[in-house]
């Protein structure tokens, strides 16, 4: 069986709207490890989707989670399960697991900026093996992070 690809491309290609298609499609679990979370519209996603019941999992940077503009407060108060890195080190991924099926990783971070300002990309990959690649890695990063 072959996998699917799509690349998009900002600032020139609108990456939020096509993450938020694929938060839409999502019908059981969200996991994301995200940099830093700003932009309303990523956010308004994610909040929609838990209210269907979307089981979501969000990682972020312990010191971006305290960031101005930051919505880790926001999400944690509306039941999503988040936890922040707590190592000396930035936990700089961008990448998200959507069903356990379709991947999406790249330089993206969840902003604003990123969408609107900066040459930013995104990748999404139905490929098994990467899905569970990133799958693997969530799990460990997710051990290490404690409750916001």
């Amino acid at each position: 069986m072959s996998s699917r690809s799509d690349a998009v491309f900002a600032p020139h290609q609108d990456v939020a709207a096509r993450i938020i298609r694929q938060i839409e499609a999502t019908r059981t679990r969200i996991d994301a490890a995200i940099f830093t979370v700003t932009f309303d519209r990523l956010t308004r996603a994610l909040l929609a989707a838990r209210q269907r019941g979307v089981a979501i999992r969000l990682l972020t940077d312990n010191d971006k989670a305290l960031d101005l503009g930051s919505d880790i407060a926001r999400l944690s108060h509306a039941d999503l399960d988040v936890r922040i890195d707590r190592t000396e080190v930035h936990m700089h991924h961008k990448f998200a697991i959507f069903d356990g099926e379709v991947l999406l990783t790249g330089s993206f971070n969840w902003t604003r900026s990123a969408n609107e300002e900066n040459h930013e990309n995104a990748l999404f990959t139905d490929d098994a093996a990467l899905v569970r690649l990133y799958q693997a890695e969530f799990e460990r990063c997710w051990k290490l992070g404690i409750p916001y």
